[in-house]
């Protein structure tokens, strides 16, 4: 998979686009052609912006959030808006004070939902492999933490948690087929579950998904419209991404990608430098 993310600043408007003025700051956008929805539930992009400099279409550009920089606006184009499509891509089943979301381990897209959750007063039941994870997720607002390692019914326990025992609102599963059957369990019957990757494989397969289930997936990443609406959001609730505790340069993609695999960090978010200048 290519470098998904540039953010940068414009260094020349081209004639006919006219709505981007030099030394204003963008964030590159995937869903550049389908700013409402996208035709394909997966829309990755052809191109990679590991580069210095680059050339988009205006379209392919949204304005940065006022109240970050390039590092954290960086971190947006991919976990951040995975995250606010798995919370708030489907009408009516949107996380609110009140709510109670699932949230599963310390990546990237759970990280940003961890906070955007916590912004609208949500109730977050996070889980984890680690002692020391689960202390940076419950200082950046999780209510509950769960090891997963050593608690292998957690969604089960998940459930326990909530008054009414009926069950979580969301659960934003970056799991997939091994994880689905404790999403299941911790759901509520009118809740969703948004499953953002499949990070792992179960022996079950397909079986883990139950009948009768409704589907709705219309962007897996998220669309152009609602990255303008997450950026609005990020700046009323002063909202700072989290980045990795190491920032790597192009010259050094290679050692991000190891340390990504060594699994010690929080938050799937390395910066191999940005791109400062568009054409």
């Amino acid at each position: 998979m290519p470098a998904q993310t540039s953010t940068a600043w414009v260094l020349e408007d081209q004639k006919g686009f006219g709505s981007l003025t030099p030394r204003s700051a963008h964030i590159s956008s995937h869903n550049s052609q389908h700013p409402k929805s996208q035709a394909s539930p997966i829309s990755i992009p052809d191109w990679d912006s590991t580069c210095s400099h680059g050339v988009f279409h205006e379209t392919a550009l949204v304005s940065m959030p006022s109240t970050l920089d390039f590092i954290e606006t960086s971190t947006l184009t991919c976990s951040g808006l995975m995250a606010w499509n798995a919370l708030f891509g489907i009408a009516g089943h949107v996380p609110k004070e009140g709510s109670f979301v699932i949230l599963q381990g310390s990546g990237g897209v759970c990280i940003a939902a961890l906070q955007f959750a916590v912004a609208v007063g949500a109730t977050v039941i996070a889980t984890t492999s680690s002692d020391a994870k689960a202390d940076r997720l419950r200082a950046l607002g999780a209510n509950h933490v769960i090891n997963c390692r050593t608690d292998s019914a957690w969604g089960k326990t998940a459930k326990s948690l909530i008054y009414n025992r009926k069950g979580v609102d969301i659960v934003v599963d970056v799991g997939g087929l091994s994880t689905l059957p404790q999403s299941f369990k911790a759901v509520n019957t009118n809740g969703v579950i948004a499953l953002t990757t499949m990070l792992a494989q179960s022996e079950d397969g397909c079986r883990a998904f139950s009948d009768g289930l409704h589907v709705e997936c219309e962007s897996l990443l998220g669309t152009r419209d609602q990255f303008v609406e997450m950026n609005r959001f990020i700046e009323l609730k002063g909202i700072k991404p989290v980045v990795g505790e190491k920032i790597f340069g192009f010259r050094y993609a290679k050692e991000a990608f190891g340390y990504l695999e060594g699994q010690k960090h929080i938050s799937l978010r390395f910066v191999f430098g940005w791109t400062k200048i568009i054409l």
